[in-house]
């Protein structure tokens, strides 16, 4: 049995065709999720800013992922070098892949961030209006995150530089990176993302403290405070999910450095390590999106609504009961009314200014 055809080269095939289903799923959950993040209410607009920006990473991510397949199509049927390394066709997917992750890294740091002033400074901040400083500072970041990734992808270091094109290489899997440097960036990111959901839990009880503290008088503070509470509760549902995603993640790439290393397993059969890894980065990017429709209740209103839009959704309603709704007198009869505003509001009256019989 050729290695091409072994069992495990099977297994990452299939896995493949799976993670390109959850990627192209993961792009029409996300572009609604931004449409629910637009139109949410309790949701400050700085944090709206934020989670459109990640939620936007998430889409340039499979984005990459999906090219990054379609060019393996392309060399299945022999178009281009074998040494993948070498195929100048996978430099804008792997551009797009570090853009997403430098985005997404930075509106992580920015969440906990927004949250923490949100509490500590509630009346303050939820005086800010909205202006054109947000959309300016969201610009920056994707122009910048651009530059670090076209400087990490094009350097006279890189890899497509210096490769031998008549030598296969089936993965650019963490390519060019030293083994230990990944680990330990992954693990601190791993430490950084508990940190934050630590930091997000603490934040979401004392918000809960204070708004309790406060005289009932206070409605624009305690507005802030219920903000902050429903945000700090959906926000460490969503980063929760993705500290278990990163310690899963951590454990796959241990042991896939460990693997090549100790040659524990053949290069072929190792691709399947790195397919799970793949493929468990785009099932979060589908239960992140989830987390964002489930947890955030105007997101979920939206979503229940939306669906009773669709027709096999939908109650059975008459026509009479659209156009003649029933409306209760003072007596406590049922009138019909179908438009005559005039004809109802005088009945009512002459209901009010009637006098009892003696």
């Amino acid at each position: 049995m050729t290695e091409s055809t072994s069992p495990w080269a099977i297994v990452n095939d299939s896995f493949k065709v799976f993670e390109s289903f959850l990627w192209a799923f993961e792009i029409v959950c996300v572009l609604y999720v931004i449409n629910c993040f637009r139109k949410a209410s309790l949701l400050h607009y700085n944090l709206k800013i934020i989670l459109i920006n990640f939620s936007l990473a998430m889409i340039v991510y499979a984005f990459s992922r999906l090219g990054m397949h379609i060019d393996a199509i392309f060399l299945s049927y022999g178009i281009g070098p074998v040494n993948i390394t070498c195929r100048s066709s996978l430099l804008v997917p792997k551009i797009l892949s570090a853009v997403a992750i430098v985005v997404a890294v930075c509106c992580f740091m920015m969440l906990t961030v927004e949250r923490t002033v949100a509490t500590f400074i509630p009346k303050k901040y939820e005086q800010l209006r909205k202006t054109r400083k947000e959309l300016l500072l969201s610009l920056l970041l994707w122009v910048a995150s651009i530059g670090v990734s076209l400087g990490l992808n094009l350097s006279p270091e890189g890899p497509i530089i210096e490769c031998d094109k008549a030598v296969p290489n089936a993965s650019v899997f963490l390519l060019g990176l030293n083994a230990e440097f990944v680990l330990v960036m992954v693990a601190v990111g791993n430490v950084s993302t508990a940190a934050n959901v630590a930091l997000l839990y603490m934040l979401h009880k004392h918000n809960k403290k204070r708004r309790n503290q406060l005289n009932p008088g206070q409605l624009n503070i305690r507005y802030q405070y219920t903000e902050n509470i429903l945000t700090t509760r959906f926000l460490t549902m969503a980063i929760g999910l993705t500290f278990v995603t990163v310690v899963i993640g951590l454990l796959l790439v241990s042991f896939y450095y460990y693997a090549q290393r100790t040659n524990l397993v053949k290069s072929g059969d190792l691709l399947f390590v790195e397919q799970c890894f793949h493929a468990l980065a785009a099932a979060y990017g589908v239960s992140f999106n989830v987390v964002c429709l489930i947890m955030h209740r105007p997101n979920k209103d939206q979503l229940m609504r939306d669906i009773r839009k669709i027709s096999c959704f939908q109650t059975k309603t008459y026509v009479e009961e659209l156009l003649s709704p029933k409306i209760k007198s003072v007596d406590g009869h049922s009138l019909i009314f179908k438009n005559e505003s005039a004809m109802y509001f005088k009945y009512l009256s002459d209901q009010w200014n009637a006098t009892r019989a003696k």
